[in-house]
């Protein structure tokens, strides 16, 4: 079989770009990329995934490439073909691993959804939307989920599907009924591998490798169509620039219905690597004592959860515990800026030895560096990790750019920005301010969505929506979304991401948003941190009945609006929020407020905030 090119125009309002690193990789599309890793090392472990409490399993290459060969014949058995789709509702597991791979050898389409970690609170208009819009034939479910996704099933709402397989071996046929367990469709592809051998469609790297829907922040969700060759030159332009090594181990927790987590896995292909697959974002401080993760990607969002429960776990332990953690990371700072000496050095042995040892072993002691996406990550939890020498390496991407744009490298990284683009991807500022984005990565549209197609792209070029700055040795920074700018009735604008940055690095805060559209001037939404909140009320002798209570009291409110006072003392003057409403519920993605790659849907809380919105500006 000859070598596949990316010369075909994929949509005609992108630039045609060829990818020289993938064309002269010589693989035609994923499972390609994935069988030779599998050649080079069979009796590698690929993947870890979990049995039960304390008990782990694990994967070669060899096994995996046997596995996914006989789930290919057996989709060909069930009637899929190249270009079908089939739906996953599923959490992170190595079934998904090898049932990709063997969607991607027979040149059919996957189509993952995302999923809450309660089942009941799986969200069923994306779920219905995004397999019926892609009109997928097969669904394979975890049986976590099998309840709910058959009560929707049950009632008429996945039409299109024809199939329904149980990623379980439970021999509950109460639980299961007449539906297929993964163990079965995998023996029924065994016994049908002659299909797969006579099997004669080519998949080339510009045919359709996924469909991934976009949250939905901005409105109806849009599927966006990447190809082999889309997907294959990310991963190799990324290996090609930050440090990766045969010998890393990924932990594997973030949804593999976004992106993000799907890059990351493709590039441990890639490489050779090993991924051990958390048995969810619940479960990752013990899952993370098994794996041993060298490379560990996550959102901001997790690495202030664990920078907010090291520093209650020092509180807890009394003062002397907690002046000692504040004089450690200061050391580590003043040491990761720099400053050395003999006092100095001996200062950062003792700070290692007596607190960033313990925090490194939490995340289980192997821990190279990790990768940030998704939302903008504050200079304040970086430097959290960087004063204890590990280093988060932040990128910048989105879905519709396959999905890398730019990376922060090994010892390289600027803290405030989304660092680099990677060899083949070109990025440029408009006159507006927005970033423009081209190159091979780049997807080949909308699925059925012409209309979105015509909006994506302005000569050629990925406009995506972000405004940005770039260094002159190209350092890129966000500065913000461009339809989140803030106009006020003054006619200032005001992009409120970096106020909101300053917000939540604060201890007092959990969540913030600041609004002030068509307003003479801006204010704050803000959920606190509940546990600091008590704390301060205890301290200050507040009596509440419960947090409803305590957010009414006016001394609190007064507490948050100088709060807000002090952390944007530095900003213009119309920057600066002069009011503020407090929340007494974190938002999340099961009740509406986030997306769930955690970015906040604005237009949903200020909704849902109109009347206290209205009576502050009154």
């Amino acid at each position: 079989m000859g070598v596949q090119t990316m010369k075909p125009v994929l949509n005609p309002l992108r630039a045609q770009i060829e990818s020289k690193m993938t064309e002269e990789l010589g693989f035609n599309n994923i499972f390609d990329m994935f069988l030779h890793s599998s050649r080079k090392n069979p009796e590698k472990v690929l993947a870890m995934h979990k049995l039960g409490k304390g008990h782990w399993g694990s994967l070669t290459y060899d096994e995996v490439e046997k596995g996914s060969l006989d789930c290919a014949a057996a989709f060909l058995k069930n009637g899929i073909k190249k270009g079908d789709r089939v739906a996953f509702i599923c959490n992170n597991r190595y079934e998904w691993l090898i049932l990709d791979l063997s969607l991607h050898r027979i040149g059919a389409v996957n189509i993952s959804n995302y999923v809450t970690p309660d089942p009941k609170k799986l969200v069923e208009t994306e779920v219905c939307f995004n397999i019926n819009d892609s009109q997928c034939r097969m669904l394979f479910v975890a049986e976590k989920y099998l309840e709910r996704v058959m009560e929707i099933y049950d009632q008429g709402k996945m039409p299109t599907i024809e199939k329904v397989v149980v990623l379980t071996d439970s021999a509950d046929r109460k639980k299961i009924g007449e539906l297929d367990t993964f163990s079965e469709f995998v023996k029924v592809g065994q016994e049908s591998r002659k299909m797969l051998e006579d099997y004669k469609e080519v998949v080339n790297l510009n045919d359709l490798a996924t469909i991934i829907y976009t949250s939905g922040s901005t409105g109806v969700p849009k599927g966006v169509m990447l190809t082999h060759g889309n997907l294959i030159s990310n991963a190799q332009s990324l290996t090609t620039f930050i440090d990766l090594k045969e010998t890393d181990v990924e932990l594997s927790f973030l949804p593999l219905g976004h992106v993000f987590e799907r890059i990351i896995n493709y590039i441990i292909l890639r490489i050779s690597g090993t991924i051990g697959y958390a048995e969810s974002i619940e479960t990752i401080a013990d899952d993370v004592q098994f794996v041993k993760p060298t490379v560990f990607p996550a959102v901001p969002r997790v690495f202030e959860k664990f920078k907010a429960k090291v520093e209650e776990n020092a509180r807890s332990k009394g003062e002397l515990s907690f002046k000692i953690y504040k004089w450690s990371t200061k050391v580590g700072r003043d040491y990761s800026l720099g400053k050395r000496g003999f006092p100095m050095n001996i200062k950062y042995m003792m700070a290692k030895k007596i607190v960033f040892d313990k925090v490194v072993d939490k995340l289980g002691g192997n821990v190279r560096f990790f990768v940030s996406s998704s939302a903008p990550l504050s200079e304040d939890t970086a430097m959290f990790f960087k004063s204890m020498n590990l280093e988060i390496l932040e990128a910048y991407g989105m879905t519709e750019a396959g999905p890398l744009i730019s990376i922060n490298r090994n010892n390289r990284a600027r803290i405030g920005t989304v660092g680099e683009a990677p060899p083949e991807i070109e990025v440029k500022i408009a006159n507006d301010g927005e970033i423009l984005v081209r190159g091979p990565s780049i997807m080949k549209g909308y699925w059925n969505r012409p209309d979105a197609d015509k909006e994506a792209f302005l000569n050629g070029w990925l406009a995506t929506g972000d405004i940005g700055v770039m260094s002159k040795d190209g350092y890129l920074k966000i500065t913000d979304r461009k339809k989140n700018l803030i106009k006020t009735s003054t006619g200032k604008y005001v992009p409120p991401a970096p106020i909101e940055d300053k917000l939540v690095s604060n201890q007092y805060v959990s969540q913030a948003i600041v609004i002030g559209e068509a307003r003479p001037h801006c204010s704050a939404i803000i959920v606190p941190d509940f546990k600091r909140l008590e704390d301060y009320a205890q301290h200050n002798q507040l009596h509440y009945t419960s947090i409803d209570d305590l957010m009414n009291n006016p001394s609190v409110k007064s507490f948050y609006e100088e709060l807000i006072k002090n952390e944007t003392k530095d900003m213009a003057a119309h920057e600066q929020p002069k009011k503020v409403i407090l929340h007494s519920k974190e938002w999340t993605w099961e009740s509406g407020e986030l997306t769930p790659t955690q970015k906040v849907k604005r237009s949903v809380i200020t909704k849902m905030f109109k009347d206290e919105i209205d009576r502050i500006y009154s």
